[in-house]
């Protein structure tokens, strides 16, 4: 069923089913955002403590994770930060929630949906592979791949200060601090030819 998502200016989630032009749920008041999943079955919508105030803007404290079928809420994630930005993985049962710590360095969890429960920490930035199996995340510190199952870390590449997936995610390209594109096998962690910067 297709459905689109609206928050009002108090704050207020709707989701209407768009065949027939009903709303079907009416979520809690305080949600300054939201993300589909994949599939549409699920919604993700960061929420704020209207009490607290930082330049006249609320604080995100949360995020919760509904399914919108029947309107049931499946987990809440507290990450407390101050901007959030969530990406489900292919199969919706893993989250990637990028964060704005209050110290304005960015930080990734990767979450469990369905149990709610965090499963690694790592600062930087990530991505989901094609098939949602792995997650890059690149940071100051280097590039690091991990298990999306368990948040096992699988390769760290240091070099990297930049790092995108392959086509087919056997390889993942990242540049140096001196401009080199470094690429590495996935499966192996080895690095591959270097090619030189500009």
């Amino acid at each position: 069923t297709a459905r689109v998502a609206a928050i009002t200016g108090d704050g207020v989630l709707h989701v209407w089913g768009l065949s027939g032009g009903q709303e079907e749920h009416v979520f809690p008041a305080g949600v300054i955002g939201c993300a589909w999943d994949r599939s549409g079955s699920k919604l993700a919508a960061w929420t704020s403590d209207k009490s607290l105030f930082r330049g006249g803007a609320t604080r995100p404290l949360s995020l919760r994770v509904w399914d919108v079928a029947d309107g049931a809420e499946i987990a809440t994630l507290e990450a407390g930060a101050d901007y959030f930005n969530p990406l489900f993985g292919p199969d919706s049962s893993r989250l990637l929630l990028s964060s704005l710590s209050p110290s304005s360095s960015w930080q990734t969890t990767l979450w469990d949906v369905e149990r709610g429960a965090e499963l690694a920490r790592a600062y930087g930035s990530a991505q989901w592979s094609a098939d949602g199996a792995r997650v890059l995340v690149t940071s100051d510190e280097g590039a690091v791949l991990c298990d999306a199952a368990d948040g096992r870390t699988l390769h760290t590449w240091p070099q990297a200060r930049v790092a995108r997936w392959g086509l087919d995610d056997t390889v993942v390209a990242g540049s140096t601090a001196g401009g080199d594109i470094l690429l590495w096998d996935t499966a192996t962690g080895a690095q591959r030819p270097a090619l030189p910067g500009h």
